[in-house]
């Protein structure tokens, strides 16, 4: 199975339509998920991003919303699957989960995350993230590691196979492997994970 994600389109930022983009590499990559880590939003309207994504003619979309897509991280597309807060089986050996928004949202759901985390029944667990966890590829412009602690607390606790996120622009197309879990800061240009 492969995975193509991206994050930090926000919007019509420079006036690219990234989506032109993600339809090249999914004709290049062949992927069987396509997940979108937040802030794709922020300069277009909710009709047209729903617009762009239907263009896509994919079928298996997951996303969660970033700190700048200006949406609670509940709220949902016509186009996808919201991944927030969600536990979904891709297969009898893996699932995916999603937790949205900024800081303060995983902050304020990390304990939802936990309890759904804790009733898995899968081996392999994909977790998608707008925000890093602490000390993952979090490394910003100001010389500091600006991730999520409790995030990172969590996936000590549950070691989920990848983790992929965005929101530090400095670490873009960035990797690491801490206990047995792949962690990629994907970016606007995207990143192909064979699962």
């Amino acid at each position: 199975m492969k995975l193509l994600a991206f994050s930090d389109f926000h919007g019509l930022y420079g006036l690219t339509n990234h989506f032109r983009d993600v339809k090249k590499r999914i004709s290049e990559t062949l992927p069987d998920i396509l997940v979108f880590c937040g802030d794709f939003r922020n300069l277009i309207s909710i009709p047209l991003l729903e617009s762009r994504m239907r263009r896509l003619k994919f079928p298996a979309i997951y996303y969660v919303w970033g700190n700048d897509d200006g949406v609670d991280p509940e709220f949902k597309l016509k186009v996808g699957t919201n991944l927030h807060l969600k536990l979904i089986q891709l297969d009898d050996k893996s699932a995916i989960t999603g937790i949205g928004g900024d800081e303060l949202d995983v902050q304020w759901n990390i304990d939802k995350l936990d309890a759904l985390l804790s009733k898995k029944e899968v081996k392999k667990v994909i977790l998608i993230s707008h925000v890093p966890p602490f000390g993952c590829c979090d490394f910003a412009v100001e010389g500091k590691h600006v991730g999520s602690e409790p995030l990172r607390t969590l996936i000590n606790k549950y070691q989920p196979s990848i983790c992929i996120f965005g929101h530090i622009h400095e670490q873009s197309q960035k990797s690491a492997e801490f206990n047995n879990t792949f962690f990629w800061n994907v970016g606007p240009n995207g990143i192909v994970i064979d699962l």
